[in-house]
């Protein structure tokens, strides 16, 4: 840590461009900078999903905007280019394969737990339970739940949605996404002290924290979750 005594200077910088907020901190005490290349939509993050009163959550935001599409390239747009599309973010759940489900007890509380999630082609998420766990308990009571997927290596997709049990074809296309991404646990499926669970998504953020940068990008998950489209 600098001195007290040492000279130091911050200079702030903002401004807003359809929707894109973008700050330059720099302290010459410490030789430091950080940028921030944020997406706004006046909405809180999606770890208050396990608060929410309402039905399943609607909002959303288009890839419109990021008019100064400079800054956000400048940023690497998290390798997106400033925007996700469906194949995209199935390809990035794909790659990281592992997230945080977080569902609604019984007395409204948030439970989460650390789980292998897998991608269908339609922008679904898919999981597996036991039958007796306390998270197909809770989405049999309250649908609602919050994912984030990633974060090992400071990327991450955070969702919201609404999950359920899905029968028939439903079920065949969501256990065949599975058992592709995690072949070691296609047999647990054929159990029936197992319960496939498939989250449809109402709303999707993709974040990028690495190498000191903070980029966000709101996904338009619009039409997710329809076979075949």
């Amino acid at each position: 840590m600098a001195p007290s005594s040492s000279p130091r200077r911050r200079a702030e910088v903002g401004s807003i461009s359809s929707g894109v907020i973008v700050s330059t901190r720099a302290s010459s005490g410490v030789g430091a900078s950080a940028r921030r290349v944020t997406r706004s939509c006046g909405v809180t993050g999606p770890e208050q999903a396990v608060r929410a009163t309402s039905a399943a959550p609607t909002r959303r935001a288009g890839r419109a905007g990021w008019r100064d599409r400079s800054i956000v390239d400048g940023y690497h747009g998290g390798g997106y280019g400033g925007s996700m599309d469906r194949g995209e973010f199935v390809g990035f759940v794909r790659s990281q394969g592992w997230g945080v489900v977080a569902s609604l007890g019984d007395d409204g509380g948030p439970q989460a737990a650390f789980l292998a999630v897998a991608a269908t082609d339609a922008g679904e998420l898919v999981f597996d339970a036991r039958a007796s766990s306390r998270k197909v308990a809770n989405v049999a009571r309250d649908p609602r739940v919050a994912v984030t997927v990633g974060g090992t290596d400071g990327t991450t997709v955070q969702c919201e949605g609404v999950a359920d049990v899905p029968a028939g074809a439903d079920r065949r296309r969501c256990a065949a996404a599975y058992a592709a991404a995690f072949p070691q646990f296609a047999g647990s499926l054929l159990d029936d002290g197992i319960v496939l669970l498939r989250v449809t998504l109402a709303w999707a953020r993709y974040g990028d924290f690495r190498d000191g940068r903070s980029v966000m990008i709101e996904v338009d998950v619009t039409g997710w979750g329809t076979a075949g489209d």
